[in-house]
Parts: structure tokens; sequence; C-alpha cells
């Protein structure tokens, strides 16, 4: 979802308005939270695409997944976490824009996701 400023305004708006008003105290909490800041930033199409660009590109610093695969789980896994940071590393240095990404925020979860499904996907087509 890209960030729709106008539409947070009004949200924001419609808090204040329920704050004022004399309504239920879980209403004013469900409403409070609109004004929790975001963890993390959002990530455009293109941000997406250069996060999976990136995994391909990043796979060539590596042994190729078969060699993994041969070796056990174990290695695998170690792979797969070696490939997200060099991803990261990769849309870091793509868009001068995140490098303050921690193991929480959202970016790190798509990441995550993104070079776990290719990785899956490219061992289902594997004839080990």
């Amino acid at each position: 979802h890209e960030l729709q400023p106008a539409a947070h305004e009004k949200a924001l708006k419609a808090d204040d308005l329920i704050q004022d008003a004399d309504v239920h105290e879980d209403l004013k909490k469900a409403f409070s939270c609109l004004r929790e800041p975001q963890k993390g930033k959002y990530l455009s199409k293109v941000d997406k695409e250069i996060i999976l660009q990136g995994t391909f590109h990043s796979q060539k610093k590596f042994d190729c997944l078969e060699e993994y695969v041969k070796k056990g789980k174990e290695y695998l896994e170690e792979y797969a976490n070696n490939l997200i940071k060099e991803v990261r590393k990769h849309l870091a240095e793509e868009k001068n824009e995140f490098e303050d990404v921690d193991e929480d925020d959202n970016i790190i979860a798509f990441i995550r996701y993104k070079v776990r499904a290719i990785i899956g996907s490219q061992m289902a087509s594997l004839e080990i």
C-alpha cells in the first residue's frame, strides 16, 4: 500500500473529533492508534523491483543454490539469511534512503518474504 497523506490527515481529524466527543473509552482508544508512528517506510513499486532484481543479482555472490541444498537445511538457512542481508544492502545502495532499517521493519519483512519465495521456487525446479 502506498502512503496516502490526504487520507491520513483526514483520519487524524476524525481522531480529534472522537477524542473530544462524549463516546465510549474503547472507541477513543481505537482511534488513538492512528496517532502512533508507523514503523518503517513504505515500499514503492520501484523499491519492490529493486528488491526482486537485487535478489537475483546478490545470488551471484554466493555458490549456486544446489550446493547449499546438498549440504543440508542448516546451510540452506544460512544462505537465505546471508542473501537477505545482501539484498537489504543492495536496496540501501540503490536508493540511499534505507540505511536505518532494523530487523522488525516492514522492509526487512518484505525482503525476507521475497528471498525465501525465490529460493523456494528455485528449489522446486531443481532436479536433485
